[in-house]
């Protein structure tokens, strides 16, 4: 199994990057974290004010309750998730996308077998 590439080996900051979501969501799904049942992501782009972030998550897996310094949208490639965020639940299925503004406690968990695109802005 090729272990994946650190962040300073790969480029996430260039001026242009195209990305073949498919090709990575296959390689993520190779790893030993998807394998064992972990969250697993990879950043796609990070640049000064943006961060763009692939996560896979098994049934029933979730990430932590937690917020981010900036605004953020989530869109589901592939699955079911659940977001809760404030006093809110929202069950979001494939190609459906959610905003948050900065700074809103959210917690996401995997319905099924899921995959989220994360946009993180920085402020």
């Amino acid at each position: 199994m090729k272990t994946r590439k650190t962040v300073k080996e790969r480029r996430i900051d260039a001026p242009i990057l195209a990305l073949n979501v498919d090709a990575e969501l296959k390689r993520l799904k190779t790893e030993p974290e998807w394998i064992t049942g972990e969250e697993d992501g990879i950043t796609l782009a990070k640049y000064p004010h943006m961060r763009i972030v692939l996560v896979a998550l098994k049934k029933g897996k979730r990430m932590r309750e937690h917020r981010v310094k900036g605004p953020i949208s989530l869109f589901v490639v592939s699955g079911t998730i659940v977001l809760i965020a404030g006093e809110s639940e929202y069950q979001l299925k494939a190609k459906n996308i959610v905003t948050l503004r900065k700074a809103i406690l959210h917690d996401v968990r995997a319905v099924t077998d899921s995959v989220i695109m994360l946009t993180i802005m920085a402020l």
